[in-house]
């Protein structure tokens, strides 16, 4: 498969205690050759809120808000799509 796949998603909190779900995107990158011409390796991560906003990861379960500069932190762990 290649384009871009869902891999994660996750909640995390604001300090003022707003609630965000974070969904990661992986670009997966053809590698393919005669003998495996589909096959594919993950490449850049991107991160969005559910209302398509734009994260930047800081340190271990600590993001940021591009528009808003807003510092979340994790909370927990929905899902993981492999």
């Amino acid at each position: 498969m290649t384009g871009v796949v869902k891999t994660d998603k996750f909640v995390v909190v604001a300090d003022e205690g707003e609630e965000l779900l974070i969904i990661e995107y992986t670009d997966m990158i053809p590698t393919g050759e005669l003998g495996d011409p589909f096959r594919t390796i993950p490449g850049q991560k991107t991160l969005l809120t559910s209302r398509g906003q734009h994260v930047n990861y800081r340190d271990y379960g600590t993001y940021e808000i591009v528009e808003s500069g807003k510092i979340v932190r994790k909370i927990s762990r929905w899902t993981s799509y492999k």
